[in-house]
């Protein structure tokens, strides 16, 4: 129990009044939806012909803030709905009761009332729902973990509120009508609200990776915050270590107050699931699923269940249907337990580097009938349709932070053939979404521990597509010529389809530097090389040449043979899996067409080819076309789609930071 008693009254005249809750710091911020509910409750609870106990049940991780918008929320409803104060049940901390009889006593003491003469704690509760049937107040239960804990506070007439906090749902909770409020990390947007306000300041070294770094923990942005204020000539630097070691880069004795806490937490768990617990750490990131953790653990599917469930009902996880996670706090103290623990950390590693090369592979390779290379690649496996190819690019999508930091460790251990078969299974994802420093910082790892020749023409191949991606032509042209050097030394299919390729990409990097002689000539000789490959490779091949040929024809203003070029794309496209490709062609076309002045035909292979390019989330390639059917719409005076294309366009600039 813990607060201060005010020197005034209520109306009953009972006594003072109870004030447990501490106000709410200056710089509180957001909250408001989850404040909102609570006073939805309250006052629904006071509707009907019979005022009834409002019950809340506000839940999630230790640091994100839980007491402090239950603090706010009562400095702005106190005086309109609980004039007889507020009282805080610790069941958890160092202020902790440590039993429900201890929490019933010291409540009744909070709320001014005699305890010397009631012995047993059935009188004890009785009293205290006798007193709650005549006042208004405002009840928080900290730490709660049982329904048991509840019980004695539950009065079914009565003008209070009842807010429990635990890290968790308690289902009987919500069956007796508690209203679940989940309280977790503030968004981007009040995170870095809330460090702006603490720090004082809007500085440019504030960037908004800091906080993502503190995963919307208050606890953490607010220490973070300290320490910059503390001493802000090394504020740059302070937020760089914390952005690259999280709360390990945090000074003081708070961080280790927290650890001693959790230290002391875990020596009461099993040997087992300690030893769990500490391995985890080893996870290159705070989220995962369980597939993930049973690799990672090296159990059976049985005893890895057992681990996670104590570890979750010790909230030292948090658990739901998309998997596990840890809080930014607790992760810390994983990962420094793991430092220190786990010596010979190798076998671990590549379990984890193993099963997520296999998570990648599996999706990539039902995503496109591109060349690949690599073991994992030997299955053939049947290409994924539409609703599908969005699950898969969806899955991928969701771990690709996970997939940078396993590359990484990857590299880290010397597991070099994992390196390079990781890029190969996510170039696919890069180049279709877009992602430009993670391909870039992957396969320039990729690129360095290269060494037989196909893997180093692979790896050239894909580095140099990011570097043309992103218009630096001079490296990009370099690595394609490495590639193509590298393919002459392959023997076989593999070394003339590397070839095709290569030539293939130094073409498209003559053609955006103007070059449009050479382009062709590259053209030429990659159509060659194509001739030299396995027949059933050859019709996309040459496809792609077309596709490159149409784009040439169209720069130059050769609009029919833009047409005819991209009619021979599509004679294979169309027909295939590959939609991001079919939405190409249907781009070509309908700039082409555009350029001869049809119009109508122009606008609707435009609209085709953006709703392929929205669905397969390539919004360069959507912002792209939406700018050319608004030109379209325009002269055809469709006021209507002009209007929707550039709402597009503003939303398509603003998500891509442009």
């Amino acid at each position: 129990m813990s607060g201060d008693v005010t020197n005034s009254n209520s109306g009953d005249g009972h006594g003072a009044v109870p004030r447990a809750l501490a106000p709410p710091r200056r710089e509180f911020v957001n909250r408001v939806e989850s404040r909102q509910r609570m006073l939805d409750e309250v006052i629904s609870a006071r509707s009907g012909k019979e005022q009834r106990l409002a019950r809340v049940m506000v839940y999630g991780p230790d640091s994100c803030g839980r007491m402090e918008m239950i603090n706010k929320f009562a400095a702005d409803q106190e005086e309109s709905f609980f004039p007889d104060g507020s009282i805080l049940v610790e069941y958890g901390g160092p202020n902790a009761v440590g039993s429900v009889d201890a929490a019933v006593r010291n409540a009744l003491i909070d709320l001014g009332e005699p305890v010397g003469e009631l012995t047993s704690f059935a009188q004890k509760r009785t009293r205290l729902r006798t007193i709650l049937r005549t006042r208004d107040v405002l009840m928080v239960l900290r730490g709660v973990t049982t329904r048991a804990q509840v019980d004695p506070f539950i009065v079914e007439q009565s003008g209070s509120a009842l807010v429990v906090i635990s890290a968790r749902t308690i289902g009987a909770l919500e069956t007796d009508g508690f209203q679940p409020i989940l309280v977790a990390g503030l968004d981007n947007v009040h995170a870095l609200e809330l460090f702006r306000r603490l720090t004082r300041t809007a500085s440019s070294t504030v960037e908004e990776k800091v906080v993502l770094a503190c995963g919307g923990s208050p606890l953490l942005i607010g220490l973070l915050a300290a320490q910059i204020v503390e001493r802000p000539h090394r504020a740059e630097r302070i937020t760089r270590r914390f952005v690259e070691l999280g709360p390990m880069a945090l000074e003081g004795d708070v961080m280790e107050k927290m650890g001693t806490r959790l230290d002391v937490l875990l020596s009461t768990l099993e040997p087992r699931t300690a030893a769990a617990y500490v391995k985890l750490g080893l996870h290159p990131g705070a989220r995962f699923d369980f597939e993930a953790a049973r690799a990672l653990l090296g159990l059976s599917t049985e005893d890895t269940e057992d681990v996670l469930d104590e570890l979750v009902q010790f909230h030292l996880l948090n658990g739901d249907d998309d998997g596990y996670r840890f809080d930014p706090t607790v992760f810390w103290h994983a990962r420094a337990r793991a430092a220190r623990e786990l010596t010979d950390d190798t076998e671990i590693a590549q379990r984890i580097v193993e099963h997520y090369l296999d998570f990648t592979v599996h999706r990539d390779a039902q995503l496109s009938s591109r060349p690949r290379i690599g073991p994992r690649y030997r299955e053939p496996v049947a290409l994924a349709g539409p609703e599908k190819r969005k699950v898969l690019l969806a899955e991928l999508e969701d771990k690709r932070e996970t997939l940078l930091r396993v590359v990484l460790l990857a590299e880290k251990h010397g597991f070099d053939d994992l390196v390079w078969q990781f890029c190969e299974a996510l170039w696919g994802l890069y180049h279709l979404h877009g992602h430009y420093e993670d391909w870039r910082r992957t396969h320039e790892i990729g690129f360095a521990v290269a060494k037989e020749p196909i893997v180093k023409m692979r790896m050239a191949s894909q580095l140099g597509s990011v570097y043309f991606a992103l218009g630096e032509w001079a490296r990009a042209e370099k690595l394609f010529a490495a590639s193509a050097e590298s393919a002459r030394q392959v023997p076989g299919p593999a070394g003339h389809i590397g070839e095709q390729s290569a030539f293939e990409w130094r073409g498209k990097i003559c053609f955006r530097l103007g070059r449009y002689d050479e382009a062709a000539a590259f053209y030429d000789a990659s159509e060659a090389a194509a001739r030299l490959a396995p027949e059933a490779e050859q019709p996309r091949m040459l496809a792609l040449l077309e596709l490159q040929r149409a784009r040439l024809r169209l720069k130059q203003t050769q609009f029919e043979a833009a047409l005819t070029h991209a009619a021979s794309a599509g004679e294979f496209f169309d027909g295939s899996t590959e939609s991001d490709n079919k939405a190409k062609v249907l781009l070509v076309r309908g700039m082409a067409l555009a350029g001869l002045r049809r119009d109508q035909e122009a606008e609707e292979a435009l609209f085709a080819a953006v709703a392929i390019f929205a669905a397969e989330g390539s919004m360069r390639s959507e912002l792209d076309t939406v700018l050319a059917l608004r030109e379209v719409a325009e002269r055809l005076a469709h006021k209507d789609i002009v209007k929707e294309c550039d709402t597009a366009v503003q939303r398509l600039r603003l998500a891509l930071g442009l």
